[in-house]
């Protein structure tokens, strides 16, 4: 099965950049299925210090919440999550500084 995205979403996404929204995914599926929609549209799945990985949700169980704060805000997909996980991404950016919505 292949999900396909909206024909609009990249260039929502675009407009979000040029208005200096960092984009983050979080979600529930594979980690090369995010890897594959989020190159579709042009997000580059890997953090900024130059990986390309995805996070999964095993690593978030791992990280401390002070460890997390500083994966969450480097990283920009997130696989795996479950609602808890996403809840608790959410919580690290925003101890972290970040504004999220």
């Amino acid at each position: 099965l292949r999900d396909v995205p909206a024909p609009s979403a990249a260039a929502a996404l675009g407009v979000l950049a040029r208005r200096g929204v960092r984009v983050k995914v979080l979600t529930g599926d594979q980690p090369g299925t995010a890897a594959r929609v989020c190159a579709d549209l042009g997000l580059r799945p890997g953090d900024r210090s130059g990986t390309d990985d995805v996070v999964t949700a095993e690593l978030v169980d791992a990280l401390s919440d002070a460890e997390l704060v500083g994966v969450a805000d480097r990283a920009v997909v997130f696989a795996r999550c479950t609602p808890e996980h996403k809840a608790r991404i959410v919580s690290a950016l925003r101890a972290g500084g970040r504004t999220t919505g």
